[in-house]
């Protein structure tokens, strides 16, 4: 689980659109397995993705949530 700060100029789903993007980009170019076995395809991540917003909080208040609540992830 992690989570992202962002410029307020840009949209949840342009903000997940460029971090998915960046990582199929950087993971098809450093583990050959992925080039050899889905060369032509777009599919490597899942087309949908979930945004939530924490609203008027500190980044401090939401990574002390996430470290508390944890384990109840899993």
């Amino acid at each position: 689980m992690f989570f992202i700060l962002s410029q307020l100029k840009w949209s949840s789903a342009a903000v997940v659109q460029r971090l998915k993007a960046w990582s199929s980009r950087d993971l098809r170019e450093k583990f050959l397995v992925i080039r050899q076995t889905r060369p032509e395809t777009d599919d490597l991540l899942a087309s949908s993705y979930y945004c939530g917003t924490a609203g008027h909080v500190s980044a401090e208040v939401v990574a002390k949530y996430i470290r508390e609540n944890s384990s109840r992830c899993y």
